[in-house]
C-alpha cells in the first residue's frame, strides 16, 4: 500500500529533520513512491493551509521527476540511435563481407558491449553458421558452421 496523504509523527525524524514535529508528504509519480519530503518544525505548524502548501510542493515535485525521466529517456533513444547509425555508416562497406563488417565493428562494438569477441549466428537449413571476424579472439577456434541434427 502506497501512502497517499501526508503523516505527522512528534519529534524529530532520526537524520532527515528537526523539530518537535515532523511532517512526511509523499511524492507519487504515476500512483508509485517516488520521494519523500520531510519537515521538521513545532508544534501546530503544520495546519491546513501548510499541509496544503507541502502536498502543492510534492504535486509539482513529481511533475518534474516525471519531465526528467522522460527527458533520460529521450536521450537514452538518441543515444542509442547514434550508435546505431554510427555501426550502420562502418558496416556499409562490408555488406557482402560478414566477417570483413565484424572486423570494422568490432572495436566499436567491444567499447559498446564491453565485450572482446562479437560474431553473427544463424540457422541455413541444419547447420548453424557462424562468421568470425579476422580480428576476433575466436577466429582461430571457431568452425565455419555447426551441423545440428
Amino acid at each position: 500500500m502506497v501512502p497517499t496523504e501526508p503523516i505527522v509523527i512528534n519529534g524529530p525524524l532520526p537524520g532527515t529533520a528537526t523539530g518537535v514535529t515532523t511532517l512526511m508528504q509523499p511524492v507519487l509519480l504515476d500512483g508509485a513512491l517516488a520521494a519523500l519530503i520531510t519537515i521538521g518544525a513545532g508544534n501546530g505548524a503544520f495546519d491546513a493551509p501548510a499541509r496544503g502548501l507541502v502536498r502543492t510542493v510534492a504535486e509539482e515535485m513529481a511533475v518534474a521527476l516525471s519531465r526528467l525521466q522522460a527527458l533520460d529517456a529521450q536521450r537514452t533513444r538518441r543515444v542509442a540511435m547514434e550508435q546505431a547509425n554510427r555501426l550502420a555508416g562502418l558496416a556499409a562497406p562490408f555488406a557482402s563481407d560478414h566477417a570483413g563488417a565484424l572486423d570494422a565493428l568490432l572495436p566499436d562494438l567491444s567499447g559498446i558491449l564491453r565485450a572482446d569477441s562479437v560474431h553473427l549466428e544463424w540457422l541455413d537449413s541444419d547447420e548453424l553458421e557462424l562468421v568470425v571476424g579476422s580480428q576476433d579472439p575466436l577466429a582461430a577456434y571457431s568452425p565455419a558452421s555447426v551441423a545440428l541434427a
